[in-house]
């Protein structure tokens, strides 16, 4: 069939159905027969033009009906690669404003309260049994949107997706905001951070979906461990705002399945990393020995750190050549039983020792490095078995 004439009549298809009009039941005939539309045989150019005439009828006589809708957005994203293979995959304005229609279609689909747009299950037509699932309209909305992104990344920004475009914590937002969120890893993703802060303010707030508050921390996390973002300044920036996000998030229910401990140790590291927040996911030496931080994961890591930092700073003296490797095992040894000397003041001699058991071996292993490690080797192992043996020993040990 004739490329140009093919999309003519697609054309012609758009503009016709737009006067229709029926009085038949949206929820009964109408919407059994666009579901028939949708699963009807399509392997021609004039199947797809009389199976989108169909629709758009239907979608015309019942403009509010969220199934309706749901299933025109699908058939507007049919048409949508249907043009695109008939003009090289270049997408011309025809086929852009398909797609368009079928954005608004899903939000009609979206915006309809809950209890008038149930699942719909074995709706038999000449063409087989259809179901009206919420996977069915997600997955279409999600097709949408990535095409819309992937012409983003080319220069041509949908409205959505800029700031100036306001955002509610309602409808698809927290579904949008996934699919936007999780795909962004590169340079070119950061055209869309205007939207998932956009999202993450419009949820922020108590009573909203908490979700697209972790999607903007993991975004902007996975950007800064990937180079998207060179400049230290927008670096420093971008986990601030992570920072500021995952808080958010955790201040109203915690970790969970979408938000776990490892995305905010992710976050701490790179926090720590670029030197935005040395401290970040640590606790102040003042801060150990206290009821509310001893012997817990966050006391255990930052004592591990220090370790880590202390050998650091000797192993810098070392290769300076200002000490021996005698003096440093003596300057760490002073070190870890400084840190022994202060449990004993706590009352926690041996809750200490264990402390020290994990602190060391964490450290030794490697499970712990501080960044100022990077270029240097590790405590050598007869110093390690020393204090294992001494300050760290179990008790009855020393």
């Amino acid at each position: 069939m004739n490329r140009l004439k093919f999309a003519a009549g697609l054309l012609g298809m758009m503009l016709f159905a737009a006067g229709s009009a029926s009085a038949d039941d949206c929820t009964g005939t109408l919407r059994t027969s666009a579901v028939s539309a949708t699963l009807r045989p399509v392997t021609t150019g004039e199947q797809l033009q009389a199976a989108l005439k169909d629709i758009d009828a239907i979608v015309a006589q019942c403009p509010a009906d969220p199934w309706i809708n749901a299933l025109g957005a699908e058939m507007d994203l049919r048409v949508y690669n249907a043009l695109l293979a008939a003009n090289n995959n270049q997408v011309n304005q025809q086929a852009f404003d398909f797609l368009q229609r079928g954005l608004a279609r899903s939000d009609v689909y979206m915006n309809t309260a809950a209890d008038m747009r149930g699942e719909v299950f074995a709706i038999q037509t000449e063409h087989g049994k259809g179901n009206l699932t919420h996977s069915f309209a997600s997955t279409n909305r999600k097709s949408i949107l990535q095409i819309f992104m992937a012409m983003a990344r080319l220069g041509q920004v949908h409205p959505y997706f800029k700031a100036e475009t306001p955002k509610t914590c309602t409808g698809w937002l927290t579904s949008d905001t996934q699919t936007v969120g999780y795909a962004m890893e590169t340079e070119a993703d950061l055209i869309f951070r205007p939207f998932i802060d956009a999202a993450a303010e419009a949820c922020r707030g108590e009573g909203n979906d908490r979700l697209p508050l972790a999607v903007a921390s993991q975004a902007y996390v996975r950007l800064v461990e990937r180079g998207a973002l060179t400049f230290r300044s927008d670096v420093s920036k971008a986990l601030l705002k992570a920072r500021d996000y995952r808080d958010a998030y955790l201040s109203r229910g915690g970790f969970d399945f979408h938000y776990s401990k490892f995305d905010a140790d992710r976050l701490d590291r790179e926090l720590r990393k670029h030197e935005v927040d040395p401290m970040a996911g640590r606790l102040a030496r003042e801060q150990w020995f206290t009821d509310e931080h001893f012997a817990r994961e966050k006391m255990q890591f930052s004592l591990a750190w220090a370790l880590s930092e202390e050998w650091a700073a000797i192993s810098e003296k070392l290769a300076k050549g200002e000490i021996e490797l005698a003096a440093g095992g003596t300057q760490y040894t002073r070190f870890v039983y400084d840190v022994l000397n202060d449990g004993r003041e706590a009352g926690k001699e041996a809750e200490t020792k264990a402390a020290l058991r994990t602190a060391l071996s964490d450290v030794q292993q490697s499970r712990v490095r501080a960044i100022a490690m990077a270029d240097y080797e590790l405590p050598p192992q007869w110093l390690y078995d020393m204090l294992m043996k001494t300050a760290a020993a179990p008790p009855g040990g020393n």
